[in-house]
């Protein structure tokens, strides 16, 4: 592995564990990895962070809200969707694992209806948590977060 990529896997794991942060009302656990950080990643970075995140859930029975994580196709593949899937502004504030839960309903062939229900439920979410830790003044909140 080249000091670059080493470097990358550093600052990712530094980010991760520097920008969590608890909502008490939701009980959900929401890391800085979003859409906005995705896009600026190195597709090596991508597949790292993807592989980490992958192997966790495979501990986790590799289910994000009781849906369970697609296997039945590559990482590169996950990572083009991802990358696919933030192309959407509104998208930019959901989390990869629940982005992974999106993607993982369309591989598995649901109704588009219901993942249309589940995205749009999600992006409420995740802006609803934005725009209460904006009004707290927390770090990092308060702007758009792809800038």
């Amino acid at each position: 592995m080249s000091n670059v990529a080493v470097t990358g896997f550093i600052v990712t794991v530094i980010i991760l564990f520097s920008i969590g942060i608890r909502t008490a009302e939701a009980e959900i656990t929401v890391w800085g990895l979003r859409g906005g950080l995705w896009g600026k990643l190195h597709s090596s970075i991508k597949t790292m962070y993807l592989q980490g995140l992958l192997d966790g859930l495979a501990f986790a029975n590799s289910e994000v809200q009781g849906e369970k994580i697609s296997k039945t196709t590559s990482h590169e593949h996950l990572v083009k969707a991802l990358d696919q899937f933030y192309t959407d502004y509104r998208n930019e504030l959901i989390p990869v694992p629940f982005a992974l839960k999106v993607i993982s309903m369309e591989l598995a062939g649901r109704e588009k209806l219901e993942i249309d229900k589940e995205l749009e439920s999600l992006r409420r979410q995740f802006l609803d948590i934005q725009k209460k830790k904006a009004k707290q003044g927390a770090p990092g909140y308060g702007e758009n977060p792809s800038r």
